[in-house]
């Protein structure tokens, strides 16, 4: 068999290059899918419920994993307090939540927010390396429950506080990236 070897490669006019048989580094991010909420998810619900955010990605093979980015704008309307949870095709991912000792709420990279009455709007993160050892299509979204008290918990909400200062609404997101293995 013989060897081409050549130091430059240039598609020919609109066309693609592409390298079936390439293997890349572990480590490497293989490809990027994000997804962005702009309207506004509301729960008075204490058992975690699907907000909407959520995106889908089919690894390129079952060694890759999954960086899961999910920045997301919470808030509450009164005293209370909630948390976030990621979830892969309908189930929490157990490695991305706390330990359930004491009485805290388990959540998603210590994801727990507190109102104190007036109307706070944080933005929260989870970041998390997830391993579904799956080459099927695999969808993460992100669940959100409130605690004991009465408040509800919105994604992407505007408010005023005690002055009338009005806030701007932010955008929730979700990015995943396929880490070759």
């Amino acid at each position: 068999m013989t060897t081409l070897y050549v130091d430059n490669i240039a598609p020919n006019l609109q066309s693609k290059i592409s390298a079936p048989n390439l293997t890349l580094p572990s480590g490497s991010v293989v490809q990027v899918v994000s997804s962005t909420k702009t309207d506004t998810f509301s729960t008075s619900n204490t058992a975690y419920t699907a907000t909407g955010l959520s995106a889908s990605i089919t690894p390129s093979s079952t060694s890759s994993k999954v960086l899961v980015v999910i920045n997301a704008q919470v808030g509450f309307t009164s005293n209370g307090y909630g948390a976030l949870q990621l979830f892969r095709d309908g189930s929490v991912v157990t490695g991305s939540i706390g330990d359930a000792a004491g009485s805290r709420l388990r959540s998603s990279s210590g994801n727990t927010i507190y109102s104190n009455g007036t109307l706070n709007v944080d933005s929260m993160t989870i970041t998390y390396l997830d391993s579904p050892s799956s080459s099927s299509s695999i969808t993460y979204e992100l669940y959100m429950r409130r605690g004991g008290e009465s408040a509800t918990l919105y994604l992407n909400r505007s408010g005023s506080d005690a002055d009338n200062e009005n806030h701007v609404r932010g955008a929730s997101s979700i990015t995943l990236m396929e880490i070759a293995g």
